[in-house]
């Protein structure tokens, strides 16, 4: 698992919007990890997205410092 993934906490999309990380399962036929999470205020849709892809860099800033998809709340 990625280090720096904590399940039960808070996370903030790049793009905004507040996430909360459920779990990590196992896709049955990739045996790919998938974060588990959902909405901060929607707790009733899950979403699943590659743990390879959680702390994937999507650009910089203004001051050149990379931009993560999610960080931790």
């Amino acid at each position: 698992m990625h280090e720096g993934l904590i399940v039960g906490h808070w996370y903030k999309h790049y793009k905004g919007g507040d996430y909360f990380v459920r779990g990590v399962a196992t896709h049955t036929e990739t045996h790919e990890k998938l974060v588990v999470y959902c909405r901060i205020g929607d707790p009733d849709v899950n979403y699943a997205r590659p743990l390879s892809m959680w702390f994937d860099e999507v650009g910089v800033d203004e001051s050149g410092q990379p931009i993560t998809r999610f960080t931790r709340c």
